[in-house]
């Protein structure tokens, strides 16, 4: 049983982490200026 818990808060890490970055992403695309547009 502590096993199954210890890969469920692992993959609960993870899912976050990626939250984190899918986040991230999108603040970096948000904040990008009109003269690097071809950056989106």
């Amino acid at each position: 049983m502590a096993t199954s818990e210890n890969a469920t808060g692992v993959l609960n890490d993870l899912i976050e982490i990626n939250k984190d970055r899918i986040a991230g992403f999108e603040k970096a695309i948000a904040d990008i200026k009109d003269e690097n547009i071809d950056l989106k």
